[in-house]
């Protein structure tokens, strides 16, 4: 996946979820990772929880449209940024597990097949 498809999942997931629900989704999809996928390191100073308050900063700004920031939060949540940037890739494909197929924009359906193969 790249940072294109990337926009993609989260402007169509920013469209139809309310930020706090995407906030909760960010949450459940690392829990998963760190506990069902090995391969992805997350920090451990970077707990699920921060990541997904991080998340949701950065997705709130996204919705009213400035430019994502954290502002006050940056010193803060540095290794909670650090550990989402790793993990990007692997939380968009989890977000994008939960969207509806009928509410897939026109290359999401091509994306989601992909993901769904572990491509």
């Amino acid at each position: 996946m790249n940072r294109e498809e990337e926009r993609l999942i989260w402007a169509c997931a920013l469209d139809l979820f309310a930020v706090p629900v995407l906030q909760g989704f960010v949450l459940r999809s690392v829990e998963y990772i760190q506990r069902d996928m090995r391969d992805c390191d997350i920090p451990r100073l970077a707990s699920p929880e921060g990541m997904s308050e991080v998340a949701g900063h950065l997705l709130e700004d996204i919705k009213q449209g400035r430019r994502a920031l954290l502002h006050d939060f940056r010193s803060f949540n540095r290794e909670h940024l650090r550990a989402l940037k790793d993990i990007r890739i692997a939380i968009a494909s989890e977000i994008l597990r939960r969207v509806p197929d009928d509410e897939l924009t026109p290359r999401l359906p091509e994306i989601k097949f992909r993901v769904d193969l572990g491509l």
